[in-house]
């Protein structure tokens, strides 16, 4: 299993999640069992949005006696009222709701304090200027939730939540479909209204926030990963055509700032499915395919960072600076994190040398070695002559300047290094003195010299037999062909 740290938190979470809310359908026993087989496969992160008693009683099983190795995420506002969910910032249901999954998860603090489910600015307001945010404060300041984070499906609020500076962390509904649609507060909608729409590609708000949580370390825990079961059926996928639950995994992963994906597991088996994407192929994973290729809403000309394009000859990783392109351009300056995080990789946008290898692999058709001169003038690596007459001759004069070192006096460099305190003779002599022991060892095979050598060059003639054998294993030269002899020489 790999972790990934969540945002400003610090915590190291699985990339794989535990979302619990089935659960309450099996037998108590039964299920807590699934939860403890999670824990074993390295899962670590649990959301309990969850009210009602049986599926708390349920995770505090699986978790009892481990407490300690599981981040839980507790929702407060999620309230179970005459046998049913009620969301809710009334405070009479809203303390005891939150008492009552500490005791049921058998605990004294949550990891991640969830401001549940908000969607619209009614409900964010409503949230912000209350008794209600007044108790997360406090919970917060007494270490009953170590972290405040909040859960929502609309993309502005999770903008507000990202700018507010104090939550630390969202819960978000990320999936290919989703991304495709405008921000609304009806989470409903989200499931339908595809058809006669020609969505195509990540909605502009929603990337923007998936770049912003990079830029301000706000981590994104993810829900509805897989539309609800929806795209592993072409029937129902708004695509149509079918994803598998890898696929959909690796699209969520592959969004920026995303650090986990939540799965909601009713048995083991489940849990190996989901857990499987940690050794899973590059073909196994591969959503980009799928989207490119779809014969409805099919993405083009945008990146989603899903790593087609590689490898690269100079070693770029070309969908990360990619995400760091999109991050910058769209803030009028370029933060000085994203820099530092660009700086980071080692081998940048300027290294790209215009090869397009990459473009031929890209199955949204992304022009990368235009993005990647972009990139490089972006962030300060490159230099942009708009005048035709200073374009001349102008890498001749950046070499004269010293701007860039000509291969000459980099091969000036190595051999003056090589020449000082007798260094390139010992080694010549070391490469002589093996060569004539190789000699040595031909002759005793019967082999005759083409002609005497005493550098570290040695010339042979072979018979084809032999040199046939010699052709399995290492390569040689034919300098001439004698009847039945080659005489190649060893390098």
């Amino acid at each position: 299993m790999r972790y990934r740290r969540l945002g400003k938190t610090g915590l190291e979470v699985s990339e794989i999640g535990f979302g619990g809310e089935w659960l309450e359908r099996h037998d108590e026993a039964e299920a807590a069992e699934v939860v403890r087989y999670a824990g074993e496969k390295g899962i670590n992160i649990i959301d309990c949005w969850m009210p009602d008693p049986k599926s708390r009683d349920i995770l505090g099983m699986g978790m009892e006696g481990n407490r300690e190795n599981w981040i839980v995420q507790g929702h407060i506002g999620s309230t179970y009222q005459n046998g049913q969910y009620v969301r809710t910032r009334d405070m009479k249901y809203v303390v005891p709701a939150f008492e009552d999954l500490l005791r049921r998860l058998k605990t004294d603090y949550i990891d991640l304090g969830m401001i549940h489910y908000v969607d619209t600015q009614e409900d964010w307001d409503k949230c912000m200027n209350t008794d209600y945010i007044s108790y997360v404060r406090d919970l917060h300041a007494r270490g009953v939730i170590r972290h405040i984070g909040l859960s929502t499906h609309n993309p502005r609020i999770a903008k507000m939540a990202v700018e507010s500076g104090f939550i630390e962390m969202i819960l978000f509904s990320i999936n290919p479909a989703f991304d495709m649609r405008p921000a609304t507060d009806d989470l409903d909608s989200m499931f339908a209204g595809y058809d006669g729409t020609d969505y195509a590609g990540i909605d502009p708000e929603r990337a923007a926030l998936y770049q912003l949580c990079e830029e301000k370390d706000v981590g994104i825990t993810v829900m509805k990963g897989f539309f609800g079961g929806r795209l592993f059926d072409a029937e129902t996928s708004p695509f149509g055509t079918a994803f598998t639950p890898l696929q959909c995994i690796h699209y969520s992963l592959t969004r920026p700032g995303v650090c986990s994906i939540l799965g909601g597991f009713e048995t083991k088996e489940q849990v190996d499915e989901a857990v499987s994407y940690e050794t899973a192929t590059d073909d196994e994973k591969d959503y980009a395919s799928v989207i490119a290729g779809a014969p409805l809403h099919a993405y083009s000309g945008q990146c989603t960072y899903c790593g087609h394009c590689r490898p690269c000859p100079m070693n770029i990783d070309i969908a990360m600076v990619n995400k760091f392109y999109d991050l910058a351009a769209a803030q009028p300056t370029v933060p000085e994190s994203v820099k530092e995080h660009y700086r980071a990789l080692g081998v940048t946008a300027s290294a790209c040398v215009g090869c397009r290898g990459c473009e031929s692999r890209c199955p949204f058709g992304v022009q990368v070695a235009e993005r990647m001169e972009k990139t490089a003038a972006l962030f300060g690596e490159a230099m942009v002559v708009l005048h035709p007459a200073l374009r001349k001759d102008f890498r001749y004069i950046l070499k004269q300047r010293g701007g860039m070192l000509a291969k000459g006096r980099l091969l000036g460099i190595q051999f003056e290094c090589l020449l000082e305190d007798d260094t390139y003779l010992s080694i010549a002599r070391h490469a002589v003195s093996e060569a004539l022991r190789i000699r040595e060892a031909a002759l005793a095979c019967g082999w005759t010299l083409y002609s005497d050598s005493p550098t570290n060059q040695q010339f042979f003639t072979v018979p084809d037999a032999v040199a046939q054998k010699l052709g399995e294993k290492y390569t040689y030269d034919e300098w001439e062909r004698k009847r039945g002899h080659y005489p190649p020489f060893p390098c």
